[in-house]
């Protein structure tokens, strides 16, 4: 089975280091096959110069790169448009495997990532197999504030023990996830209506991806996994009240385009006698950071509403 493994990229100050963290991970477990293409995409205005990661990966790495760049089974794109939607969608252009995955850029995959992620497949009969996704805990100084509340806008709070057909609470993000080639000629690719660009932080194009083929054919992979890292801007109490208000829009938006679907945190923020509940107890209890975001994504959410409508 042909796996394309697909790593969109944006220009930031560690961005070199980072990949090349990713990278010592995962070549040494696409070496001694073909079947295995990595398709990095960067893009925005400056590209992504595999060279500089000469003083950053081990020697037999880096050497092993350079090999499967000239025989085309490491391809380096470059899209001078940002945003995450489309440059996942340049990488699914030009992938050519009968499974398509995606990693973040910042993230460790683990020793076993391909054959755990290619079994999964050949086991089941999924469209869409995602895994788990870890912080490195121990690099990790969180703020008195910072709970389990604003945790789960980051990686999700829980994954099964063992493989599962998807269902609440659990679900998928991109920084850990795959599809058969087929979902996207039958389904559509990731939609340009959640991308995140600049200031804008919408998200949610891998989750109503997710949404939109059918459940039963949607699988976790707990021994699929990766660790990534918080970045230090998500650690600021200011970034979550834009970030939460971002998360409203987004939600609005999948609500509208797949109206039959429900989010299992939608009662948080519906205009129902719970989300008020949810809302006001963290007021109640002093949870006062909790209560100004958690109204910043009802009003993000009930706002966008209004403007679909």
């Amino acid at each position: 089975m042909k796996l394309s493994i697909i790593i969109a990229t944006y220009f930031y100050h560690e961005r070199d280091k980072k990949i090349s963290r990713l990278l010592e991970a995962l070549l040494p477990q696409i070496d001694h096959t073909n079947d295995i293409e990595l398709v990095i995409v960067s893009n925005g205005k400056s590209s992504f110069q595999y060279s500089k990661l000469d003083n950053h990966l081990e020697k037999k790495n880096f050497s092993l790169l350079k090999k499967k760049i000239e025989v085309l089974e490491v391809k380096i794109i470059h899209d001078p448009v940002a945003g995450l939607s489309r440059a996942r969608n340049t990488g699914i252009s030009s992938a050519k495997g009968e499974v398509v995955a995606f990693l973040d850029d910042d993230v460790v995959p683990c020793e076993n990532y391909v054959p755990k992620l290619l079994a999964a497949y050949s086991d089941t009969d999924a469209l869409c197999v995602g895994g788990s996704v870890y912080l490195f805990e121990n690099e990790i100084i969180y703020p008195s504030w910072y709970s389990d509340y604003f945790k789960r806008f980051v990686v999700p709070p829980i994954f099964p023990e063992s493989r599962l057909v998807i269902r609440s609470p659990f679900y998928i993000i991109g920084a850990c996830m795959s599809f058969k080639a087929e979902v996207f000629m039958n389904y559509g690719i990731f939609d340009l209506d959640l991308a995140r660009v600049g200031k804008k932080l919408l998200s949610g194009e891998d989750i109503e991806m997710v949404l939109r083929l059918p459940q039963e054919r949607v699988y976790i992979e707990p021994e699929v996994f990766v660790h990534t890292d918080v970045n230090i801007e998500r650690l600021i109490f200011s970034f979550y009240i834009s970030r939460l208000f971002w998360q409203g829009v987004s939600d609005a938006i999948i609500s509208y385009k797949l109206p039959g679907m429900q989010l299992y945190d939608f009662p948080e923020i519906k205009v129902t006698k719970g989300a008020l509940s949810f809302i006001l107890i963290k007021l109640i209890r002093g949870r006062f950071k909790e209560f100004v975001c958690a109204v910043s994504r009802f009003a993000g959410y009930q706002l966008t509403c209004l403007k679909l409508k």
